[in-house]
């Protein structure tokens, strides 16, 4: 009986620390607060179709009055961004990119319309998502413990794009990501790069 009391304490304080760890590989999502900032460097090559309005530079993202706002910094100079481009909104969960909670396996998809290239047609979009794992990730702005994502976005069997990014629950935000729309076999296509190289949060 002993024994058997004995294995029971066993199993149950297993199954209660795997719980934990668990819990601990979750990412709830964050709240904001006014007068934080992301600053990120993005790097981008090819184009999309016939035309490019490429995002290379230095981008801040800022709370402002509970809102998100987007400038793109040139020195000392400043100058806000509207419309905000969607490949810097979904660097925070603004975007449509990020379903919380985060947790290893999670997996959910979207779908879409766009017009395409050179006409009014739309063409019909699917986005699946993936949370793959938990890797440790170093930029400029320092090491973080993050969850790594992979998005598939494809009209075809030979029309689709892939993006790769981490988002960490320490900065609020995704603190690398990797684009690319030559995945599917096209020949030309945008490649586009994001990393944090600062984070200021507010206590």
């Amino acid at each position: 009986m002993r024994k058997i009391l004995f294995l029971a304490v066993i199993v149950v304080s297993a199954l209660s620390t795997q719980s934990r760890v668990f819990s601990q590989e979750e990412a709830a999502k964050p709240a904001y607060k006014n007068g934080e900032t992301w600053l990120f460097t993005v790097k981008e090559g090819g184009s999309t179709g016939s035309t490019s309005n490429p995002l290379n530079g230095t981008y801040e993202l800022s709370i402002v009055d509970s809102k998100l706002k987007i400038a793109t910094l040139n020195g000392s100079q400043k100058e806000e961004l509207d419309p905000r481009p969607a490949s810097l909104v979904n660097l925070l969960t603004f975007g449509s990119n990020l379903n919380f909670p985060l947790t290893v396996g999670k997996q959910w998809d979207r779908h879409y319309k766009i017009p395409y290239y050179g006409s009014r047609k739309e063409i019909s979009r699917k986005i699946t998502y993936e949370v793959k794992g938990i890797e440790q990730v170093t930029t400029a702005a320092g090491t973080f413990r993050a969850f790594k994502l992979e998005s598939d976005d494809r009209a075809g069997p030979r029309d689709y794009w892939v993006t790769t990014y981490w988002y960490s629950p320490e900065t609020k935000s995704i603190v690398k990501s990797q684009f690319d729309s030559t995945a599917g076999g096209q020949e030309t296509g945008l490649k586009r790069d994001i990393e944090l190289i600062k984070f200021t949060p507010m206590n």
